[in-house]
């Protein structure tokens, strides 16, 4: 995170490593993480900025990235993209740095099946219990 103070006011913006992208690339990975659930610690760090008709994609870095260590971020984060199916890029070299507000940054969309079952199964729980008082009240 690097703080920007300009004419007195503090802004905190990230500096981020990635690409831009057509916003349809961004459902292509949120397509592609439910059969990654083994990479999860590394694609939940992926950060989305939407502005106008583009896409930014990227992950966050610190502030205290040399070059040296940005370009072993780049191939990591082109790897991983790899890895998902989906190459935003045709190289890590083509990769670049980005500042945004963190405010602006959404994680990619994911609804974890295992949360998502326990959720139903719960649901279900209710209902049945629900038209068990209904049956038993509607017999008295």
């Amino acid at each position: 995170m690097i703080i920007d103070a300009t004419d007195g006011e503090e802004e905190l913006t990230t500096m981020m490593i990635g690409t831009w992208t057509e916003p349809t690339a961004v459902q292509l990975l949120e397509t592609a993480i439910p059969n990654a659930t083994h990479l999860k610690p590394l694609w939940e760090r992926i950060r989305v900025q939407i502005v106008d008709d583009r896409a930014w994609v990227g992950l966050p870095i610190t502030s205290k990235v040399t070059d040296e260590n940005a370009d072993n971020h780049a191939r990591h984060f082109y790897s991983l993209l790899n890895l998902l199916g989906v190459p935003l890029a045709p190289s890590p070299m083509s990769l670049e740095r980005h500042s945004a507000s963190p405010e602006d940054l959404k994680p990619l969309f994911y609804l974890d099946p295992k949360v998502e079952k326990e959720k139903e199964k719960k649901r279900l729980a209710e209902e049945a219990a629900r038209l068990a008082a209904e049956a038993e009240e509607s017999s008295s």
